[in-house]
């Protein structure tokens, strides 16, 4: 409840709906002979219950992932229904805002109607990897090794305070 109290207040949503506190897991995990390929995953589960199972979201061979185009469009519906989730209302399209398709009966019939709870991503937990891959962080073999700067394995050499990674 205190995550989730400070989330409302800084975000401006109002505390007193029921709200629920979601974390994203991403992780990759080796598969086929001698590990030729991975499993990259991500998985969602409740904040403040260690001994939840987390939920499957989304699993796909590294071999089918074209870095930045694959997540960009994963993060798009996740993010598509997260905002569902803190609107606190059924959507009226799809994540792309295509119209609803043929087998899409359900949701165009719920359209617009309110959900029993709001719900916003709180926490992202991962390894170097998936935060590389989710937040564009530098991987320890980039030139640029930080993400909030453009010190890089050149400029790094010095690191007084007059050094110029720190413009």
């Amino acid at each position: 409840k205190p995550l989730v109290r400070q989330w409302c207040q800084k975000l401006v949503e109002d505390e007193t709906l029921p709200w629920i506190a979601l974390g994203v897991h991403g992780d990759g995990v080796p598969y086929k002979a001698k590990m030729q390929d991975s499993l990259e995953q991500m998985s969602w589960s409740f904040v403040g219950m260690p001994t939840n199972s987390r939920i499957l979201f989304i699993a796909i061979p590294k071999s089918y992932v074209d870095d930045k185009l694959t997540w960009d469009a994963v993060w798009a519906v996740w993010n598509w229904s997260m905002e569902c989730l803190r609107k606190g209302k059924y959507p009226s399209a799809r994540h792309n805002n295509a119209g609803w398709r043929y087998g899409d009966v359900g949701r165009k019939k719920k359209q617009g109607q309110r959900l029993a709870v709001r719900a916003a991503t709180v926490q992202v937990r991962g390894d170097w990897m998936f935060y590389k891959q989710l937040f564009n962080f530098p991987s320890w073999s980039s030139y640029e090794i930080c993400r909030k700067c453009r010190a890089n394995k050149d400029t790094f050499q010095t690191c007084g305070l007059s050094a110029p990674w720190r413009h």
